[in-house]
This record gives C-alpha cells, sequence and structure tokens, in this order.
C-alpha cells in the first residue's frame, strides 16, 4: 500500500486493544476456556500466509500447521481458517468480474502450495472423528448430546446467532455492559459488512480492498448458519474482532485515498 498508512497501521492494534481490554473479552484470558488460543493461531495463519519474506511452499506448509491446531482448538473456527488461506491472493482489475477473474488465475498458479494448505486442515478435521472412534468407539465430532445441544436448525435461531456474534454479548444486559457492547458492535458489524460488501461491489473504498479478507469473514460466519451461539458471551465473537478491525480500518484507509484523491483533482 502506498501513501502514509502509518495511521493505519497505528490504530488497528490500538482498536482491537481498546476492544479486547475494555470490554468482556478481557473476562476470557486466563480462565481456562481455549478461545483466545485459537482466536491467536487463526491470527498466526493469516500471518503466515501473508509472509511474502517466505517461499510459498514454505509459508503456506508453516500456516497450514497452524490451521491444523487453530482447528483443534475450536472447531466452529473451521471456516475462518480455511478463508485465511486465500487471505493474500493477487487481485487486480476495474471491474468486479475481472478481480475475480485475476483473483481465480492467482490460486490456479499457486496450486500446489493451496492444496498442501487445505490437505493438512483436511487431515486436522478428519483426525478428529478419528480420534472419537478409536478412543471412544463413536466416530463422531463431538458427543450427540452437546451436537444436540448446539445444532441451531431455525431461522430464528440463526438470527439470534448473528445478534450475539456482533453484540458481543447477551441481550438485556445492565447499562455499563449494555454501552460497551454497543461501541464493539459498532466496531464487529460495519467491519464485517464491507468485507461481504467486497465480495460483490469493486468500486471507491472498495477498489483495493483484499478480496481474500471479504471471502475470510464470509467462511467465519459460515459455521453458524447451523452452530448455536450459546454460553459465555463473547466466546464466539473473540475470533471476529480481529479480521473485523483490520476490515475497518483498511476500509476507512480506501476511503481516506478516495477523499484525497478527488481533493487534490479539485486543487489541480
Amino acid at each position: 500500500m502506498s501513501g502514509p498508512f502509518w495511521p493505519a497501521a497505528f490504530s488497528a492494534p490500538w482498536l482491537y486493544l481498546t476492544l479486547e481490554f475494555g470490554g468482556a473479552f478481557r473476562h476470557h484470558i486466563g480462565s481456562g476456556l481455549q478461545e483466545h488460543t485459537a482466536m491467536l493461531f487463526l491470527v498466526l495463519t493469516m500471518g503466515l500466509v501473508c509472509r511474502k519474506q517466505w517461499r510459498v511452499w514454505r509459508r503456506m506448509a508453516a500456516a497450514g500447521l497452524s490451521a491444523m491446531i487453530g482447528f483443534w482448538l475450536r472447531m466452529d473456527h473451521l471456516g475462518a481458517l480455511a478463508g485465511a488461506g486465500l487471505l493474500c491472493q493477487g487481485q487486480s482489475g476495474s471491474s468486479l468480474t475481472e478481480i475475480w477473474r485475476d483473483w481465480a488465475k492467482s490460486l490456479r498458479s499457486q496450486i500446489g502450495p493451496n492444496v498442501l494448505f487445505y490437505l493438512l486442515l483436511a487431515v486436522a478435521v478428519f483426525s478428529v472423528p478419528l480420534r472419537n472412534g478409536i478412543m471412544g468407539g463413536e466416530w463422531v465430532f463431538t458427543a450427540r448430546t452437546n451436537l444436540a445441544h448446539l445444532w441451531c436448525s431455525s431461522w430464528p435461531c440463526v438470527w439470534r446467532n448473528f445478534q450475539r456474534l456482533f453484540w458481543a454479548n447477551e441481550l438485556g444486559l445492565p447499562p455499563t455492559s449494555w454501552i460497551l457492547s454497543l461501541f464493539t458492535c459498532a466496531i464487529l458489524l460495519p467491519g464485517t459488512a464491507v468485507g461481504l460488501w467486497s465480495l460483490f461491489y469493486r468500486k471507491g473504498p472498495w477498489a483495493d480492498y483484499p478480496l481474500g479478507l471479504g471471502v475470510l469473514l464470509l467462511g467465519l460466519l459460515a459455521p453458524y448458519l447451523w452452530v448455536q451461539v450459546v454460553a459465555y458471551p463473547p466466546r464466539f465473537s473473540i475470533h471476529l474482532l480481529p479480521p473485523a478491525v483490520l476490515s475497518m480500518v483498511l476500509f476507512l484507509y480506501h476511503t481516506w485515498k478516495v477523499m484525497d484523491g478527488r481533493f487534490n483533482k479539485q486543487g489541480d
């Protein structure tokens, strides 16, 4: 990225840390649940995929191993981890069709390393029922009683899922918690929305927005069409926070670039 990118580079970690330590997220640090550890492996996977200093086979292998551990820690992170493998594919073009075509071409040009990444992730996925079958006699991903508790089978359930994900808490909270949740939602919801919209619209601030980040956010949300968001809020929003913050900051940066370019043209 060209231009004075440092304000965005500074604001992303500042905003993340403000939400992490200023709201309910901090209560899950060191509490015995694995959500933060799983989130860190998701972020590590994203970083390794985009580590251009390494050769592509090396970084995709390292990212694949990181994704394996991330999945074992939290199985509902599968969609986000799958999307992370596509995060830094090249993209160019002036129209939506051209950008998607170039993005697909970039995927094909690195087909071997990409297959390696998803092969490692698939090994992690299928090793879970294999382990459960050998150790417990049931070839399942989780206990049947647990699955019955977590399964989301209606649109009202899906609607509640996304309310809890973006609100990062339960509804009907005391005023102080309500204010904190409102501030968190003001980042999570638009950050996710601009990422998803980038999959269908590529003009203005979305022209240079990374397509892979939109794919990652789509994959992150997909499991919650079936998996119920329950218990210990905001445990299911912890892994949404980093990509949503990144998405929001990148969108604001690209908006500033577009506006700055228009002002410069008017000045000329």
